[in-house]
């Protein structure tokens, strides 16, 4: 009977009791593998918070790339922009300090002329911006491409080449496009100049920028540019330092 007894001693309550922590952190340690998502796998713990660090690294790094690509299209829009207002500038004060008529601008011996008639298409066509030097007549030869004044108005001009010279000198002239020579011959004093250069299609659009009205419209667009500039950069310059007060 004695031996009966001898299962619910103090020991044996304390043995069965002792075996509980095990079962306890057991569970725990179940609970918390699944919670987290791994088996219990502290190497899997590691791999995954790795790679969540490397995630975050990567977005960081995307961000001053990105930043990176639109301050280099600003920046290459801005320099676009600057000198094509350099281009009109130079217009602009070409236009201010040369001699102009109604025939084109004038720089000591150059002078520049739009062409308006296809006389002398393939060469020179319709819209074309030329440039004719002074030059005397002993400097004319056969072949060149000289502008000269009509006998009846000394302002208005012509561009053809030189087919023929005569005694006086006088020069037989022809438009490339025209079947027949010009009716009277050109004399020194009515030879405006000889042909340098061309820029095609330019000739109506450079007589507009050094007309009163391009001058103006140019200057107002370079001040309009200058404000816009300033202002862009001030307000660039506060969100720069509202963010580092951040």
């Amino acid at each position: 009977m004695t031996d009966k007894k001898t299962i619910n001693t103090p020991e044996h309550k304390y043995a069965q009791a002792s075996a509980s922590p095990n079962t306890v952190s057991e569970i725990t340690n179940g609970e918390l593998a699944e919670g987290i998502g791994v088996n219990g796998d502290n190497g899997n713990i590691t791999e995954e918070r790795t790679s969540s660090a490397h995630e975050v690294s990567r977005e960081k790094r995307e961000v001053p790339e990105k930043k990176s690509t639109l301050a280099k299209v600003g920046s290459i829009i801005s320099g676009v922009v600057t000198a094509l207002l350099l281009i009109l500038i130079a217009v602009l004060i070409f236009s201010l300090f040369s001699n102009r008529d109604g025939n084109g601008v004038k720089v000591g011996p150059y002078k520049s002329l739009t062409v308006v008639t296809g006389s002398m298409v393939p060469t020179l066509k319709p819209g074309d911006l030329i440039v004719i030097k002074t030059v005397s007549a002993d400097e004319v030869a056969v072949d060149d491409i000289i502008t000269f004044s009509l006998p009846s108005d000394e302002y208005t001009y012509v561009t053809h080449r030189v087919v023929e010279m005569k005694e006086g000198p006088a020069f037989v002239t022809r438009g490339d496009a025209n079947n027949t020579n010009d009716a009277t011959a050109v004399t020194p004093d009515r030879l405006v100049g000889k042909y340098c250069f061309k820029i095609s299609g330019f000739g109506n659009l450079f007589a507009w920028m050094t007309s009163m009205t391009g001058i103006i419209i140019i200057a107002a667009i370079f001040v309009a540019y200058c404000i816009i500039e300033a202002v862009v950069k001030e307000v660039l310059k506060k969100r720069s330092n509202a963010k580092k007060s951040n």
